[in-house]
């Protein structure tokens, strides 16, 4: 596959957190072409540019939307953009893969801990033996201890694309409401929901039997503590 060389098809890593998720990624993976599935792909950067790198890559998406501005934005993608729900994924992706990836705090937004274990078994049943699963989402714990110290206002950028605003609630499983708003191309979308309570000690008791994590921590390879805004998760696959 001929590599991307034109400014519309180019992704643009802006941000410090944006590359070294990348990175982190990419580390993962064996030579091209191997396979691999960025599920809740969002503006479809990651898997342009690793097309780009000549992996087979696709990624799975749910707003329509979005999938229309990354196929404008990076005209390689087509096809390798699905249309789907997170708990559908097995169903949507039928190949053996590398790397099964589900980034950018999308877990939390599901209805209940039962579907984000349901989300994290299928990855791992659609990863080949020696491949890796990848998944991420921001430690509540950390956000709340923040939002009740008024700390700040906790809007966060984490790309100059992207903003992240949160409040407290009244639930005690899903304490914070996000509101995110992420610019493409001049083109703006915002969400809101409520965030169910993942932290590292609730995603190790969610995690398929057998499954030992080998990685906790920060996309730039530090150890993870109470105090990380993120949790990063790896395992490998049997």
């Amino acid at each position: 596959m001929a590599a991307m060389d034109s400014p519309q098809s180019q992704p643009v890593f802006c941000d410090r957190f944006d590359e070294q998720r990348y990175e982190f990624l990419r580390a993962c993976l064996p030579k091209p072409p191997a396979a691999m599935l960025e599920l809740c792909c969002q503006d479809g950067s990651t898997v342009a540019r690793l097309l780009g790198e000549g992996y087979e890559a696709n990624g799975v998406e749910l707003d329509p939307g979005l999938i229309r501005l990354a196929r404008e934005r990076f005209p390689l993608l087509g096809h390798h953009l699905i249309q789907g729900e997170m708990l559908e994924v097995f169903d949507l992706v039928r190949s053996p893969l590398a790397l099964a990836c589900c980034c950018g705090n999308r877990l939390p937004e599901l209805d209940s801990d039962e579907d984000v274990a349901s989300v994290i078994l299928q990855l791992r049943d659609l990863a080949w033996p020696g491949g890796y699963v990848v998944v991420d989402f921001f430690n509540v714990n950390h956000l709340v201890k923040s939002v009740s110290a008024g700390v700040s206002k906790l809007e966060d950028q984490p790309t100059p694309s992207m903003r992240r605003s949160w409040k407290l609630t009244e639930s005690t499983t899903r304490p914070l409401q996000e509101t995110t708003e992420m610019k493409l191309d001049g083109k703006f979308h915002r969400r809101s929901r409520s965030l169910l309570m993942l932290n590292r000690r609730r995603i190790e008791e969610l995690l398929p039997e057998g499954v030992q994590p080998e990685f906790f921590g920060g996309y730039d390879g530090s150890a993870w503590s109470e105090d990380s805004p993120w949790t990063v998760v790896r395992f490998r696959c049997d």
